[in-house]
């Protein structure tokens, strides 16, 4: 293979290895900075206007002062016209020479217009006073300095990072080396904590039994000495970032005796809090935030208790007319039953003034069911027309390296939603002529449908109907209307149930039927609830 040479072309590189005193100079100092050959008068194309053939030397010499040839790069391009003179690029050359020359190409024959650039390889540290582009300079006094800040910010050298640490401000000098303690998803074990979904009661007032259902996931246990003294409704008002909040109201004054329970609760199944490791050698701190106000300021109570309700912490929370956010974080237990499957593995309460009976010593755990401490506020003793609302209801666990809790985690309301309905699927609650299902008649009365769980419920729902069993009517193909009287029969999996409808005797067997909710608030009602 023979050697040809092309026209010769020298380029003088400014800067060297020493101090840079301008931007310019600072430039050559810094890895992977380009320097386009057309854009100073040292950097021109040339022209090589004879064709070469094989190997041959384009012909590029560098004059680089004091920077090492070893730290240079060189690519060139070269382009030849067409008969319509059109550029295209036909080659290129790229080549890292020690002595700054001697850039080979081998190809077939080509000539044309030389252009290219020169890229530093290795950074060359120096001084930059003038440090605009300078990245790696020793010194930076200019704004766009890497290490141009007017106060120095020292990193601790007590110990090498780990794994997944990340620089962490301690202060406005210092950082350290810390574990990441970025929010998870799904870190909150509460459900429809902000109170957004209502399936069944939607914002109507639900004057409380024994046990009431308001929002989603939430119970309000009352003794049955103290029936109808507390209403509950999802309302539109709450701190700012929410919507809803639920809302009780003292509508019987009543003083409770020392063994009557009342209280607001979300019982959390256990499979949910399996990595909280409480009841085991390694229980972890847990946290847990809520956004309270009330008409009767004081102290309020809050409770987490295991599932089988044998081991109780209590926390307290400052009540204000204002909405206040109050976090309460918990060192785990060891003690104590948690269970960890589908039933309840531990329940979240706010004290609605429960009897003495359930005072204990609060900020420790103890053995007893318990949801309250001494000094508490007891909301169902107080004046009819007394308020408290409660939204924004989160517990989880406390992050690595923290030591509390996370803001509140929002979900997609389609997410919230079908979260809930895990545990309570009505159908046809949107209202009057919404659908439930088809049937079809079996004699004396009897309608069999069936409906499928999307999604799969915890366990085996019972299945009942809410609201008036009357006006689920069952309609023919002729038009004739027939009002159910009940169910009567259910099997049922997580995944969808059978049920009987009874109805006239009138009803024709083996009739098709269409089933409906004629009223709103009446519906099949599909309850996996813990």
């Amino acid at each position: 293979m023979s050697k040809t040479n092309a026209t010769s072309k020298t380029i003088n590189i400014p800067g060297n290895a020493g101090t840079a005193t301008d931007a310019t100079n600072a430039h050559y100092a810094v890895a992977g900075k380009n320097v386009a050959l057309a854009s100073d008068t040292n950097l021109q194309t040339w022209a090589d206007s004879l064709p070469r053939c094989g190997m041959y030397d384009v012909g590029l010499s560098v004059a680089q002062g004091n920077l090492p040839a070893a730290f240079w790069y060189i690519e060139l391009q070269r382009y030849s016209s067409d008969a319509a003179g059109n550029l295209y690029h036909v080659i290129t050359a790229k080549g890292l020479d020690g002595s700054g020359s001697g850039l080979m190409y081998t190809n077939t024959c080509y000539y044309g217009t030389w252009t290219g650039w020169i890229q530093v390889v290795t950074s060359i540290a120096g001084t930059a006073t003038n440090a605009t582009n300078a990245i790696n300079a020793t010194t930076a006094t200019a704004a766009n300095g890497l290490n141009s800040a007017t106060t120095t910010v020292g990193v601790s050298t007590a110990a090498a990072p780990t794994v997944g640490q990340v620089l962490t401000a301690t202060s406005s000098t210092a950082a350290t080396w810390q574990t990441s303690s970025s929010p998870s998803m799904f870190r909150n074990r509460i459900i429809n904590g902000d109170m957004s979904v209502s399936q069944v009661n939607g914002g109507t007032t639900v004057t409380l039994t024994t046990i009431g259902y308001v929002t989603d996931m939430w119970t309000a246990s009352l003794s049955s000495g103290g029936l109808n003294c507390i209403s509950a409704q999802q309302v539109v008002d709450a701190p700012p970032g929410f919507k809803y909040s639920t809302k009780f109201t003292v509508t019987n004054q009543h003083a409770p005796g020392v063994g009557e329970p009342f209280y607001f609760q979300q019982p959390i199944e256990g499979q949910n809090i399996i990595d909280f490791g409480f009841g085991t050698a390694s229980p972890k701190t847990i946290a847990t935030g809520q956004w309270i106000k009330g008409s009767v300021p004081g102290v309020y109570s809050v409770s987490i208790r295991s599932g089988t309700a044998d081991y109780s912490y209590i926390g307290t929370v400052n009540v204000t007319t204002s909405w206040t956010q109050a976090v309460i974080t918990i060192v785990g237990t060891s003690s104590g039953t948690w269970p960890t499957d589908n039933t309840t593995g531990m329940q979240w309460a706010l004290d609605l003034g429960s009897g003495s009976n359930f005072n204990t010593t609060a900020g420790s755990w103890q053995a007893g069911n318990y949801f309250n401490t001494t000094g508490s506020v007891t909301f169902v003793n107080q004046v009819a027309g007394s308020t408290l609302n409660i939204t924004g209801v989160q517990l989880e666990k406390v992050p690595t390296g923290a030591t509390t809790g996370t803001d509140f985690e929002f979900l997609p309301d389609d997410v919230v939603l079908m979260r809930c309905q895990r545990y309570l699927q009505p159908l046809g609650i949107a209202g009057n002529e919404a659908p439930i299902g088809i049937g079809f008649g079996i004699g004396s009365g009897a309608v069999v449908t069936q409906s499928e769980f999307n999604p799969p419920m915890r366990t085996a729902p019972t299945v009942s109907i809410i609201g008036s069993a009357a006006s689920i009517y069952m309609t023919t193909a002729s038009i004739a209307a027939y009002a159910s009287s009940g169910i009567t029969a259910v099997i049922a999996s997580p995944t969808g149930c059978n049920y009987q409808l009874s109805g006239p005797t009138t009803f024709p067997i083996y009739s098709c039927a269409h089933i409906r909710s004629a009223a709103v608030g009446t519906a099949i009602l599909a309850d996996a609830r813990l």
